[in-house]
């Protein structure tokens, strides 16, 4: 017997695959019409990972606050499209970060800090959402 309501995570993808007449895409600037694994953004997911090795976090506790914040990204922001393909994109991009990075490279937090501001501060001009 199905339940009334369904859980929030369920109609989230029931909602994103659903989606009609939407191509995908490797890269692209964003998704207004296309469902993307990779875009500007990437970049800063991919030294979030790296930030997070540089500052000491292993890949369970990095896999799993990046999925949290995927998913919060999700809560907080459901006027904004974001395929799950982008998301296991972001992930990915994550996770390839940690991979790349040295533990205990502190640099590597600066390096991200610095790609998220840059990309908060060009969003306008590059027409790209946060995520």
């Amino acid at each position: 017997m199905e339940s009334e309501k369904e859980t929030v995570p369920i109609q989230w993808w029931r909602q994103r695959i659903q989606q009609e007449n939407r191509g995908w895409t490797l890269i692209d600037m964003n998704e207004e019409y296309d469902d993307s694994f990779m875009t500007p953004w990437s970049l800063v997911h991919f030294l979030s990972g790296a930030a997070m090795k540089g500052m000491g976090w292993g890949w369970w506790p990095t896999f799993a606050l990046h999925a949290a914040y995927e998913y919060k990204d999700y809560l907080a922001h459901p006027d904004i499209y974001n395929s799950p393909l982008n998301s296991a994109g972001d992930q990915t991009m994550a996770m390839a970060g940690w991979l790349a990075a040295k533990k205990g490279d502190k640099r590597m937090f600066w390096f991200w800090l610095l790609s998220f501001g840059a990309a908060v501060f060009t969003k306008e001009e590059l027409g790209v959402d946060i995520g």
